[in-house]
């Protein structure tokens, strides 16, 4: 039993992290391709 919950919680915790590391890269990527909307919020030209 005590084996089941550790494979059990590991596979939930690589799992939480891959979306985690996912999320971050389609954020850095989006952020990369269109123009901050925050900068020209906070520092208008």
């Amino acid at each position: 039993m005590n084996q089941y919950f550790t494979n059990t919680f590991f596979k939930f915790f690589f799992g939480f992290l891959v979306i985690i590391a996912a999320a971050f890269g389609i954020l850095i990527g989006a952020s990369a391709v269109l123009p901050p909307p925050v900068d020209s919020v906070a520092a208008p030209q």
